[in-house]
Formats: structure tokens, C-alpha cells, sequence
């Protein structure tokens, strides 16, 4: 593996970059964004602090995690984060998340498409995989618009807020894929 950290990547529309401290005041309401719907309330100092510990943690050089800033507007709208690391395997699994009034644009599709190269070949990962549950399919629609394949199906694996259970859909992208 060669570790190289967050670095700053650009997409036709998009800045790819390391989300900053002085960042958080213009981050928290995308990060928070379900949560202060629900809630009305606005973001709290709590919110505030959770988010700079996030970005402490990915800070390191062997952390992946981008803010996703839309080019013609400056505006952070999403952000993608990988985790769960295993350098036996080299593989990481993939998570994301976009402003509700930003989806449906192919936003995150073009940021996703640009991180797993990134990651295979100039990080050195082998195997990326990601899932989604199944009552969100936008989601495997990044995943496969943006090179990964479908794996398989986990059936009823995982419960939403509500209760209900749901199966996730997993996803996956490997080295030879690329080719």
C-alpha cells in the first residue's frame, strides 16, 4: 500500500477535497441535513465538535475521506468516505452522502467514478466494496454506473429507523476491473 492521504481531485464538475476545521460552520448543515429536518432545530455545538472529531480522525495519511464542492457554486453538497481498512486484503469499503436538493444529477456517480481509480492505482487498494439497503436503490445506481459490480444480496440484514427490515445490496470493485 502506498498511503497518500485525501488529495485534492477535480471532476468535470466537482472539487474532490479534504474537508478543513474552518470548514465545519459551511459543512454541518449538508452533514447534518436529515437531522435538522427532522428535528428543525439548527446544527448544535454537539454537531459542531462531532464533525472536527471526524476530521481529526481522517486527517492521517492513511485516511480517505473528501468533501465534495460543487465547481460553479463553491458549495459543499456531499462527501465520501472510505473505512474499514484491511491491509492483509487491501481493500476499504465505500460510503457516501449527498444534500437532498443536489441528488438525481450525477453528482455522486462522477465523484465515486473518480475515487476508485484513485484508490486502486495510485493507493494501491486491491478490492473496494460498498452496499446499500434495498429500499435506497439510487445508491446502487452510483455504485454501478461508476464501475463496481453486483455481489450478491443479504437478505433482511438490516433495520431502518422505523423498524422495518430490509435486505442490503452489496456491491464491489477490484483491481481488474479497471482493465
Amino acid at each position: 500500500m502506498n498511503h497518500i492521504g485525501t488529495k485534492t481531485l477535480e471532476t468535470e464538475r466537482l472539487i474532490l477535497r479534504k474537508l478543513y476545521v474552518d470548514d465545519v460552520k459551511n459543512y454541518a448543515p449538508v452533514y447534518y441535513e436529515r437531522e435538522i429536518i427532522e428535528s428543525g432545530k439548527p446544527v448544535s455545538q454537539k454537531q459542531v465538535e462531532s464533525l472536527k472529531e471526524r476530521i481529526e480522525y481522517f486527517s492521517s495519511i492513511d485516511k480517505y475521506y473528501w468533501v465534495i464542492v460543487e465547481k460553479h457554486s463553491g458549495d459543499f453538497i456531499g462527501e465520501v468516505v472510505f473505512f474499514d481498512y484491511d491491509d492483509n486484503t487491501r481493500s476499504c469499503v465505500i460510503g457516501y452522502q449527498m444534500a437532498i436538493n443536489k441528488r438525481n444529477k450525477g453528482y455522486m456517480t462522477e465523484a465515486v467514478a473518480c475515487l476508485l481509480p484513485f484508490l486502486i492505482l495510485e493507493v494501491g487498494f486491491n478490492r473496494i466494496s460498498g452496499g446499500h439497503q434495498a429500499d435506497n436503490p439510487a445508491s446502487g445506481r452510483v455504485m454501478s454506473k461508476a464501475g463496481m459490480k453486483y455481489e450478491g444480496t443479504l437478505r433482511q440484514d438490516f433495520a431502518n429507523k422505523d423498524g422495518t427490515i430490509v435486505d442490503s445490496i452489496l456491491y464491489s470493485m477490484i483491481r481488474q476491473d479497471l482493465k
